[in-house]
């Protein structure tokens, strides 16, 4: 049976036992959509449901692997693909939620039960999922950066030299450039322009105020 609109399945992840599937064909999730999601997506498994979600790769070429990292510390499993055709969601593979019109995802939903239906909307999902994305396994690895590289980041990024930021630091311009070369290996990256767009990513730099004072480094 299928129909239109917010029935019981509206609320399936209430009801859940096994598993949730989620295509997330949106390049952008508002802040109300993640104000919801973020909640729902930590439940799920802390009750032992297995989560599988796809989402759309960031257009600008984005290849932080945060989102997938976090989720997969939440218990769930992240994956991406270029495009993906529906807004979907699939309740322990017995219910469905489909968007009406996938270029409109604001409006109303189809509401599947009929288990053929539903059947044909969860080997659609497994297809898209076989072929997409672990962003952990090619995208830039989540880095913990040490109070003296987050505060060398900070200065350069605010315009400092190598020489500067090591009079800032107490430390030797031969030793700035040992610690954004560690950097550059530990994120994959082979210059400085490729280390500034995956630290941006992260969010690595803090105003220098913020972060411990460091100790400082005979030259």
């Amino acid at each position: 049976m299928t129909g239109r609109g917010t029935g019981a399945l509206a609320g399936g992840r209430a009801v859940e036992r096994a598993e949730h599937l989620a295509m997330n064909p949106e390049e952008v999730f508002s802040t109300d959509v993640l104000a919801i999601a973020g909640p729902i997506d930590i439940a799920l498994p802390r009750r032992r449901i297995r989560l599988r979600s796809l989402g759309r790769a960031p257009a600008d070429g984005d290849r932080s692997s945060r989102h997938a990292t976090e989720f997969a510390r939440l218990g769930g499993e992240y994956r991406e693909a270029p495009r993906l055709p529906h807004k979907l969601m699939v309740f322990d593979r017995r219910g469905a939620l489909v968007a009406v019109d996938p270029n409109n995802l604001h409006r109303d939903t189809w509401e599947i039960v009929e288990p053929a239906a539903v059947e044909s909307f969860v080997s659609l999902f497994v297809r898209r999922w076989t072929d997409a994305t672990d962003p952990r396994r090619n995208g830039v690895p989540e880095v913990v950066l040490t109070p003296r590289e987050k505060t060398l980041v900070t200065l350069l990024a605010e315009g400092h030299t190598d020489t500067s930021a090591a009079r800032e630091l107490g430390m030797s311009a031969r030793s700035v450039t040992y610690a954004l070369r560690a950097l550059m290996d530990r994120l994959g990256v082979e210059n400085r322009f490729q280390l500034g767009l995956a630290l941006g990513a992260m969010q690595a730099a803090s105003p220098p105020r913020n972060t411990p004072p460091v100790e400082r480094e005979d030259r």
